[in-house]
């Protein structure tokens, strides 16, 4: 597979990154300069933020790639198998930040006999190339399906790199409306955050395929059943089960080290992960931490959201404002949990302003 690489700049800078263009090319002979120029002129069209070509080339993206030459080798990204045909990127745990580039999130990949199926994508489109990368290391079968757990931007922002490519985007049926509404301020935010030279070429998917009730992925001789919930962590949490290793990928529904984050409704997360209990798994891959058994590996979420829903309703009853409720609901759980101090005063507020109207 050759693809095409462009060193794309913002206009405002002289800010660069070298941007891969995947469905550029199949073949060297495909590498004609101006073919690859108006190539890139197209794609530069129909992406959401102005930029500027600087320079073009073109390289190879198969298994015998030295990629400590390719022009993107600033993120790599180490995905292990944790079952035949299963691969798995533990993201760091930590806020976002130039010094991870938007990888934060965990990311996997399920090879079938025909096909790959990338389970969520991380938080720049750097993070993306960087797992196609990863994948072609390993695999030349295509990636047919790049499934998104939810909405946050740690999740979304490397899709589109896949689709680009041929695959299809596939997600809860609410996902997209979600994006739609938030678009603005998440591509702020992350450009912010991540930095401008990280996040260049970063732009939110568009769901091909949206889920509404489950249904079964066929990748050749190995099944990926997606099942779509209720509003919980988000409004639009999407689970993908292995059937064949019996893994569960579970993205935000389950977080372990990583605070959990409310997003959604407390009570709707809270029945969520009974109904997610009952999924005939052995593992889960969480959003964020590490890989675990299942099911005692939600214990640790239930238990934050059982705790942070009753020490709301032990304020609530003592008749204790927002303001003055939020900074102690919940504190016993702060040694279990990286990052508490950055989202559980956020959490404890949602808990308050939904259980206040039970």
């Amino acid at each position: 597979m050759f693809v095409v690489f462009a060193l794309l700049c913002a206009l405002q800078n002289d800010v660069c990154r070298p941007v891969m263009l995947p469905q550029s090319t199949t073949n060297k002979a495909a590498c004609d300069p101006n073919i690859a120029r108006q190539f890139v002129e197209e794609w530069l069209a129909n992406h959401p933020v102005p930029l500027r070509t600087k320079s073009i080339s073109c390289l190879s993206l198969t298994s015998h790639t030295d990629h400590s030459m390719l022009p993107d080798d600033r993120l790599t990204l180490s995905f292990t198998a944790i079952a035949p045909g299963v691969y798995v990127h533990i993201g760091p745990i930590g806020l976002p930040g130039d010094e991870n580039k938007g990888n934060w999130s965990n990311i996997a990949f399920v090879i079938g006999q025909k096909a790959v199926a990338v389970i969520d994508s991380g938080g720049s489109r750097a993070v993306g190339e960087a797992t196609l990368r990863a994948v072609r290391q390993v695999t030349t079968q295509p990636v047919r399906y790049v499934i998104l757990g939810h909405m946050h931007p740690d999740h979304v922002y490397g899709a589109t790199v896949f689709q680009e490519a041929g695959a299809q985007i596939v997600a809860h049926h609410a996902l997209d409306e979600a994006l739609q509404i938030r678009a603005g301020n998440y591509h702020h935010n992350m450009q912010q955050q991540v930095g401008l030279r990280n996040f260049i070429g970063s732009a939110l998917p568009e769901p091909d395929i949206e889920i509404k009730h489950e249904t079964t992925l066929d990748l050749g001789g190995r099944s990926l059943r997606l099942t779509p919930f209720a509003t919980a962590h988000t409004n639009n949490d999407l689970v993908v089960l292995d059937v064949e290793s019996h893994i569960l990928f579970t993205s935000d529904l389950v977080f372990l080290e990583h605070i959990p984050v409310l997003d959604g409704a407390l009570r709707g997360w809270q029945s969520t992960l009974e109904k997610l209990s009952q999924i005939p798994a052995k593992k889960m891959v969480p959003g964020h931490g590490p890989v675990a058994h299942w099911p005692t590996g939600l214990a640790a979420t239930r238990d934050y959201l059982d705790a942070l829903a009753a020490s709301t309703k032990d304020h609530l009853k003592a008749g204790l404002s927002l303001s003055d409720a939020a900074p102690f609901i919940g504190r016993s759980q702060a040694p279990n949990w990286q990052l508490f101090d950055a989202y559980h005063t956020r959490n404890a507020t949602a808990a308050y302003t939904e259980l206040e109207w039970e």
